[in-house]
């Protein structure tokens, strides 16, 4: 056998292995996500089906579903599988809150926007994740709306920052109970999130009205 030949076997075995260490680290990293949340995977029901029509609009496999029942916890993705042979599929982990009350319209908008993110998001990144800047947000938003229609993005954002409000009046109620989980948004991050929200919407709007 050649040098150069062995040469090639070598360097593709160690980038092998090092894209298997990767591979294990990045499963590692998502499945202790899900376990921070407290998150079940569900299979059935209307979030479930709902969730199926949504990933059929974008052509794609439905993700697998967890569902949360941390406050104010509202939504995020995770980009892999813990299975290699499942990469495609990624995962949605939604909170309970979103869940019981959005509507089917707002639900589907949450939704399109974390098929969204899985769509852009490398696979494998467990080093460099990308930064959810509210320019990269506005542009899911918008990004989204070209599968479900801005109609359902803005209920969607309407939604958010409803229970955002119903939240944080929670949060100060002292008939809520308290939070053992300790993931309550303070003050300052509360308005943060509530004037991210504000300003995805205003920029949906803005973006629908150039299209009429």
């Amino acid at each position: 056998m050649e040098i150069k030949t062995k040469i090639l076997i070598i360097c593709a075995v160690l980038l092998g292995l090092i894209g298997y260490g990767i591979t294990a680290i990045h499963f590692g990293l998502e499945q202790r996500t899900v376990d921070l949340f407290e998150a079940e995977e569900i299979h059935e029901g209307r979030p479930y089906e709902l969730l199926q029509e949504v990933s059929a609009q974008f052509s794609r496999k439905t993700p697998h579903l967890y569902i949360t029942k941390n406050y104010f916890f509202n939504a995020a993705h995770i980009p892999s599988s813990t299975s290699p042979l499942r990469l495609r599929r990624g995962k949605i982990v939604i909170s309970r809150e979103v869940i019981d009350y959005f509507d089917e319209q707002a639900l589907r908008g949450v939704y399109a926007h974390e098929i969204s993110h899985l769509i852009e998001d490398p696979v494998l990144n467990p080093f460099f994740p990308t930064r959810k800047t509210l320019p990269f947000e506005i542009e899911t938003d918008r990004r989204a709306a070209a599968y479900v229609g801005f109609e359902t993005m803005q209920a969607t954002l309407r939604a958010y920052e409803e229970l955002t409000h119903l939240s944080w009046w929670h949060k100060h109620s002292e008939h809520f109970p308290s939070d053992p989980s300790g993931t309550w948004m303070g003050d300052a991050a509360f308005r943060e999130f509530r004037d991210e929200i504000r300003q995805r919407l205003d920029a949906l709007i803005t973006a629908y009205a150039k299209q009429l």
